[in-house]
């Protein structure tokens, strides 16, 4: 999920041991520094896709087979959105890498609440299964599979499915709803 004013700028990076331990965490561009590694920027369409491309001298010479790639969607100098660490699995082929989103992490720039993202996401799949979101407490392989195919954080997604189950268990009670609000409203 990009932000909605497009294009926006991807840049494209190979992680090393060296930057495994602030990719997750780097906040600007300007703190890539020496410790990540650039394999490419571009912008993406209206649609939020993005073409990267790159040759193998392009990323460390100590690599073993393919670069390990993350996608960082920036807004001047800051990180805006990120994407999961690709496996040797989301390589096409040597020089294709496919389904790498970016998801997005400062909210600011849309004006949503990241419940609301996170919302937004899985219920059309929960709906398309004809289920509701309680339903789904108690089956921790759905609830995975729900975080995965939404491509959403696992931990968001249980708390949704934690709090819809309580809300049906204790309808006069709102501690629930006030979960749900003090993460809508303050994160």
């Amino acid at each position: 999920m990009l932000w909605s004013h497009y294009p926006n700028k991807v840049i494209f990076v190979d992680i090393d041991l060296l930057s495994a331990a602030v990719y997750k965490t780097i906040t600007k561009v300007s703190d890539f520094k020496t410790k990540i590694e650039v394999l490419g920027k571009t912008n993406t369409n209206a649609n939020g896709t993005y073409i990267i491309s790159f040759e193998r001298k392009d990323f460390a010479s100590q690599e073993r087979g393919l670069p390990d790639v993350v996608a960082f969607v920036v807004y001047e100098d800051a990180i805006v959105g990120r994407s999961r660490l690709s496996t040797k699995n989301d390589w096409l082929s040597e020089n294709v890498l496919q389904k790498l989103n970016v998801k997005l992490e400062n909210t600011n720039f849309k004006n949503l609440t990241e419940y609301t993202i996170v919302m937004q996401a899985i219920m059309p799949l929960v709906k398309g299964a004809k289920l509701d979101l309680y339903q789904l407490h108690g089956s921790t392989d759905q609830t995975q599979f729900l975080a995965q195919e939404a491509e959403q954080d696992l931990i968001h997604v249980s708390l949704l499915v934690e709090a819809a189950k309580r809300v049906t268990e204790y309808p006069k009670f709102t501690f629930a709803r006030i979960i749900l609000w003090n993460w809508k409203t303050k994160i």
